[in-house]
């Protein structure tokens, strides 16, 4: 690798091409970390967040330079059958959830494009090549309630026959059920909440502003949103912060309420990582998740990461509970839904799965708990 371009990337990245064009060097160029002729490191100076004025200067990606015949995604939420293609109307998101890398980009000040130009690249995606599915791409598309009506009014007026997903919290819909309305009616289809947990003192721990409200304002909001046919995907994290067996139990059996009310709503997790530059990072390197001396400017692997998932090298989060401890419980809560074959075949996918990724004893120990999480109990007690 060369050449980093570090934050917003649009006039890094063009005065990048234009030095390379009149072989010039990039010293001037903010936001690149390069090498220089002698193949030693160059870090310049940061760039800055683009205005919000500057966004619309900004104007549309070159679409005509990607041939669209070779991306084939489909909408968010567990929609089918749609070609979607996504964009975005705003950048940054204003809360400070302690696990989120947003607040370590200094990407909190939200700043937006004019609704009718974000419209403009709806309708022109729409007709030149033939998407009628899109994926909002915010960080909560919901920040702010006038600019989110503004785009649903806008492609009302259009009458574009379209289907959207964004993601969102629960704190504004709740506040104003009639943003709902709107979204269903501008052509909404799916959202999804980061909901993180089913414990308030958790929620209340991580920060999350805009989602440190109660299981039931949840569950009366989702349940209104999927009356008026929007798919619901809530997103939960494991092992925040003081993360115990006992809150973990309350998530998982919040999920399962949730997934009874409608069976247009659903639950998705995952397990903490740690990103740059979060508080999660800080408290890691106190309570020794990740070395104190820790970089991510040094390549380093981790066993766990490499056995759970595919980026061995982003860490894993352990407070009072270990990975281990927390497969297990999951594995036990979810074993209790499945008929014997489709037991079997869980952890014949799994044994195999993680058994490709062994390259140590400790691995191979790993895998031997993995699979006996299945037959036993948990080594932790749920209550």
């Amino acid at each position: 690798v060369d050449v980093v371009c570090v934050g917003e990337g649009e006039y890094a990245i063009r005065d990048l091409c234009l030095a390379v064009n009149e072989k010039r060097d990039f010293s001037g160029i903010a936001g690149l970390v390069w090498k220089d002729k002698d193949r030693a490191i160059v870090t310049n100076k940061e760039s800055r967040l683009i205005p919000a004025n500057d966004l619309d200067l900004l104007g549309m990606p070159s679409w005509h330079l990607i041939d669209h015949t070779k991306f084939h995604s489909t909408l968010e939420g567990g929609i089918q059958g749609t070609r979607a293609i996504g964009l975005k109307s705003t950048r940054g998101c204003p809360y400070a959830c302690s696990f989120c890398e947003n607040v370590g980009l200094g990407q909190r000040k939200v700043r937006k494009r004019t609704p009718k130009l974000f419209v403009d690249e709806v309708e022109f995606l729409m007709k030149e090549y033939g998407y009628n599915a899109f994926d909002f791409w915010d960080d909560t598309f919901t920040v702010m309630p006038q600019h989110a009506y503004e785009i649903c009014d806008e492609i009302i007026r259009r009458k574009l026959d379209i289907r959207w997903y964004a993601r969102t919290t629960i704190f504004q819909p709740y506040r104003d059920r009639n943003l709902f309305k709107r979204m269903r009616e501008s052509g909404c289809v799916a959202l999804g909440a980061g909901v993180e947990s089913g414990n308030f003192e958790i929620q209340r721990k991580i920060h999350a502003e805009g989602k440190n409200v109660s299981c039931e304002v949840i569950k009366e909001t989702v349940t209104y949103a999927s009356s008026l046919g929007i798919r619901v995907k809530c997103f939960f994290i494991w092992g925040h912060p003081g993360e115990t067996p006992k809150t973990l139990k309350d998530t998982l059996n919040f999920m399962d309420d949730l997934r009874h009310i409608n069976p247009l709503i659903s639950a998705d997790s995952a397990i903490m990582r740690i990103y740059p530059g979060t508080e999660l990072e800080l408290i890691a390197k106190k309570n020794g998740s990740i070395p104190a001396d820790f970089s991510w400017t040094r390549y380093q692997e981790f066993p766990n990461s490499r056995m759970f998932c595919v980026d061995k090298t982003l860490p894993f989060f352990e407070d009072q509970m270990t990975i281990e401890q927390i497969k297990a419980i999951l594995s036990q809560h979810s074993m209790q839904y499945m008929t014997p074959v489709r037991r079997a075949q869980r952890i014949s996918r799994a044994a195999w799965k993680y058994a490709k990724r062994m390259r140590t004893k400790e691995d191979l120990a790993h895998v031997g708990q993995l699979v006996r999480n299945y037959f036993v109990k948990p080594p932790v007690a749920l209550a």
